[in-house]
């Protein structure tokens, strides 16, 4: 019995979308699993950069998720690195200085700098704390 030309032209073309939509969908995983060793690796340098600061450094991402906190700002604080991750937003700062920060948010997300804000931060202990920092 033999297939009708349509029918095996419309099988191979099946086919050769699959093989595509598999190719593509298998280059994406690479490119995936590269940016996140590289973002590992950053993360890596970053640690490394900044464990024996002084100065406390933090990085949020756009959505206000804790990305990165160093040593120093974990002594600052007094909160570890998990439970300044499990905080909502800013809740080190001390609650009559949040506005201000805050309203500073969206000119950051535009990729202005903050420069020399005073603010105080409430340490896991409850002491307050004056702060001056530069975000960007």
């Amino acid at each position: 019995m033999q297939m009708p030309d349509d029918f095996l032209a419309m099988t191979v073309v099946a086919v050769a979308l699959v093989v595509a939509l598999l190719l593509l969908l298998w280059r994406e995983s690479q490119r995936r699993r590269r940016a996140e060793r590289s973002g590992d690796e950053l993360r890596s340098q970053l640690q490394t950069v900044t464990a024996t600061m002084r100065e406390g450094v933090i990085a949020y991402d756009m959505d206000r998720r804790l990305k990165f906190v160093n040593p120093a700002f974990e002594r600052l604080t007094g909160y570890p690195d998990d439970e300044l991750r499990d905080q909502e937003f800013l809740q080190y700062i001390h609650p009559e200085d949040r506005p201000a920060i805050i309203a500073e948010w969206e000119r950051l997300s535009q990729g202005h700098a903050l420069r020399d804000q005073e603010y105080r931060v409430v340490t896991r202990t409850g002491q307050v704390r004056w702060c001056s920092s530069t975000w960007e």
